[in-house]
């Protein structure tokens, strides 16, 4: 345990990870009035599929988590549970493409230049990257 100027003990305040943070903020009575707040600008239906708030329970959908605890309405989507879990998936399978794209170019510039996209055979790169990039079985 951590001393103060005294030599008196002081409890360690304990780092709050992502997930404790996430929890804490959609508790929050800010998160709440701006979830009502979303409901209500778009009619108390879900914006994929139309069922309304009295054939569903809807939920307030992150676009992007760039925002987080400053979002602005725009930034959310009303969902009912069905197209708030397809949601989360596409979004999941955006970030991890937008790093995919991230990762290649970098390693692209590297093998054959800044301008590396403007060369025939894009798709041979890619092929390159995934090869280059693929876990290597070891030879028995």
């Amino acid at each position: 345990m951590a001393k103060d100027l005294f030599g008196n003990d002081m409890p360690i305040k304990e780092e709050k990870n992502a997930k404790q943070i996430y929890k804490d903020y959609i508790s929050s009575s800010r998160w709440k009035r701006l979830r009502n707040e979303k409901i209500n600008q778009v009619g108390g239906i879900c914006e994929c599929c139309g069922i309304s708030k009295f054939s569903a329970k809807l939920e307030v959908h992150h676009k992007t988590y760039e925002n987080f605890g400053k979002e602005k309405l725009s930034d959310l989507l009303v969902l009912c549970l069905d197209c708030h879990k397809l949601a989360d998936k596409n979004r999941k399978f955006e970030v991890q493409m937008a790093n995919y794209q991230k990762r290649l170019n970098a390693w692209a510039i590297k093998v054959y230049g800044e301008r590396w996209y403007e060369r025939p055979g894009v798709e041979i790169v890619e092929d390159n990257f995934d090869q280059w990039t693929a876990p290597q079985k070891d030879d028995e």
